[in-house]
């Protein structure tokens, strides 16, 4: 096997046809020891285990009737849930373009309204107006610019970066329809953002492991709340519904953190050496936790001591 996209893809031809028992991935490097599934982070996890293992790692908490994530998460939590909030947003925008006959005929109206709905405009604090966002901003001002931007940029001995952002003026907007005369007004412009729409869109629909794939400012973020349990029942409700594959693997890579570092203690030490890990003594402290854990966990916690080689 040349490279692991190769077996990947082999991988899932095979499964599909349902043809061939489960390959073994090999590398020269692992001597055929271990090799990780290139798509463990597509692999769902058992709710009841990740249940156990949360509580029993101590990653939820119980405070006042429920529990509630550690705050070592909370931030990747939150933004992981802004996402999949906006990601409804984002589905319903393409529904309502598709519906209206696609891009070739959006309307200049509606355009507006999608880039203000995708956080592609931000104010600015200074004069209270609205304008694209950096990343948006810098390709519009090129566009604006006309050719030769690049050329007049080194003359300046300056990237072109730079010299876009210290001489050119970004686009501002009072209000949407100003945005909207832009935009009619404005073919090169208007071509490169419904582009950029169409793109996050795209990503969006395609995305199997989280919720919209866009960058939403911290604002927004700050402001979402993180979910919380009255019990396992609504753990399992909240897992079912929007248990995206983005928070189960947060939450796996946690429980794998928090198990190695236990197991890393001087407590599975050898007794005639405590400077090496007692692999014996972990691989049967795993081995108790077999109905605790995600077998995932458990599974990378052993490669990560050697008791798997």
């Amino acid at each position: 096997i040349n490279s692991l996209e190769e077996s990947a893809r082999d991988y899932h031809d095979l499964m599909s046809e349902r043809s061939h028992p489960l390959h073994l991935f090999n590398n020269p490097e692992f001597d055929a020891k271990y090799f990780p599934d290139p798509f463990r982070h597509t692999n769902y996890l058992n709710p009841a285990r990740l249940w156990s293992g949360l509580l029993l790692l101590k990653v939820l908490q119980e405070q006042e009737g429920a529990y509630h994530f550690e705050d070592k998460i909370s931030d990747m939590l939150r933004e992981i849930e802004a996402r999949e909030n906006y990601r409804k947003v984002i589905l319903d925008l393409d529904a309502k373009i598709t519906s209206s006959g696609g891009f070739d005929t959006i309307t200049f109206d509606l355009l507006a309204d999608t880039v203000i709905a995708l956080g592609m405009l931000a104010k600015n604090p200074a004069d209270g107006k609205l304008q694209f966002r950096r990343e948006y901003s810098l390709v519009i001002m090129d566009i604006l610019d006309g050719d030769g931007t690049g050329d007049r940029a080194a003359g300046q001995n300056m990237s072109k970066d730079e010299y876009i952002e210290k001489f050119l003026k970004a686009p501002k907007f009072t209000d949407v329809s100003e945005l909207v005369f832009f935009l009619e007004n404005e073919r090169a412009v208007r071509e490169f953002i419904s582009t950029s729409v169409q793109s996050m869109l795209d990503r969006t629909k395609g995305n199997v492991t989280a919720g919209a794939d866009i960058s939403l400012p911290r604002s927004k973020i700050s402001q979402t709340v993180i979910p919380a349990f009255k019990d396992k029942y609504e753990f399992y409700d909240y897992f079912e519904k929007r248990g995206s594959l983005e928070w189960q693997n947060l939450l796996r890579e946690r429980l794998t953190e928090r198990l190695h570092d236990y197991v890393s203690s001087s407590r599975f030490r050898l007794e005639s050496d405590p400077t090496l890990v007692d692999r014996a003594k972990v691989g049967a402290f795993l081995q108790s936790l077999d109905q605790k854990m995600p077998d995932i966990v458990l599974w990378e916690v052993k490669v990560k001591n050697r008791v798997i080689k």
